[in-house]
């Protein structure tokens, strides 16, 4: 029997900010070539290579294989056959059938999936219903039980879940009590990040400009929330909060936290942390948007939208590091 996704509950805070880890880490840029006029925005990391989400481009994605060979648009962006009018910051997730790969498109409020053996040919994997839609989701999840998970949109904290099977929806308690910050609303909604691991089934939420990391089981449950305590408020240069967190992965110990504004700082960094909310190191790297986490190659691959020819960044994780 399907539990239901979402379920209140109790949960403590915990704060981090102390390090027993510092490393500073040495980058190759790469460089996807003149032929291909695109600027990469974000990366995942999947079976066999990358897939990396391109602006400025007739096409939507870029696929090249594990060792950064073999660069090939795909998806084209349009309305007719095989075509997606956009795509998520969320893509690249394994579904049902391990051989398809995931592509949420924001506008038609649509899952469709490819096969990155066969990449010009999408398909609609699932098409969200009218009472979905009204969250304004530009993001999904696909978690256990055919349940997704999406952050609202629609200027209110916290994600909500579906469930396909039933049609069910549920809002997710948002864990933290936002009336003791004093961001602007406005600023804190519209820098969100989400993140799952299946291994564990947790499922985390933070929002950029606020450095608290809201932890849920598959269930809703808020189980744990994690604060950065060296935190200091900073304003950029159109009178908006800049971003702290700005990605967020996950593996089944630890959490990878991206920090720092690449348009604010001359460096990134990355925190690791594990689920009780210990530091356990802190990556030094060039400035970077986005990243994504190569575990058995062992890599940080970076992405820096504003740098042109060193836009992708990987580093090799050192030994001592679990992932």
């Amino acid at each position: 029997m399907f539990n239901s996704c979402g379920k209140d509950g109790g949960s403590e805070e915990v704060g981090f900010g102390e390090f027993n880890t510092h490393i500073s880490l040495v980058g190759k840029p790469i460089s996807i070539g003149d032929s291909i006029p695109a600027v990469i925005g974000s990366v995942a990391a999947i079976e066999g290579g990358y897939l990396f989400y391109t602006y400025v481009s007739d096409y939507l994605l870029l696929i090249s294989d594990d060792e950064f060979n073999n660069f090939r648009q795909i998806i084209k962006k349009g309305n007719g056959p095989n075509e997606l009018s956009q795509v998520s910051g969320t893509f690249g997730q394994e579904l049902d059938d391990k051989s398809l790969l995931s592509v949420f498109d924001p506008n038609a409020i649509a899952l469709y999936g490819f096969n990155p053996e066969t990449p010009d040919s999408v398909s609609l994997y699932y098409e969200f219903p009218d009472n979905f839609r009204k969250y304004i989701p530009r993001e999904v999840i696909k978690i256990k039980d055919g349940c997704y998970v999406a952050p609202r949109e629609d200027r209110v904290y916290g994600m909500i879940s579906f469930d396909s099977k039933t049609g069910t929806i549920e809002e997710w308690p948002v864990g933290y009590d936002f009336k003791d910050s004093q961001n602007p609303k406005e600023d804190i909604i519209s820098k969100r990040l989400v993140a799952y691991c299946p291994e564990n089934g947790m499922v985390a939420e933070t929002y950029g400009c606020f450095p608290r990391i809201i932890l849920h089981n598959e269930q809703g449950r808020v189980i744990k929330v994690l604060t950065y305590d060296n935190y200091k408020e900073r304003v950029d240069s159109q009178g908006m909060l800049a971003e702290c967190f700005m990605d967020m992965q996950m593996t089944s110990n630890h959490i990878w936290i991206l920090y720092g504004d690449p348009h604010m700082d001359n460096q990134s960094r990355i925190f690791i942390v594990d689920y009780e909310g210990n530091g356990v190191a802190e990556l030094g790297i060039s400035p970077a948007h986005q990243f994504a986490i190569d575990r058995k190659k062992r890599r940080v691959i970076a992405v820096n939208p504003n740098e042109e020819e060193t836009g992708i960044m990987v580093y090799r994780i050192p030994d001592s590091i679990e992932i």
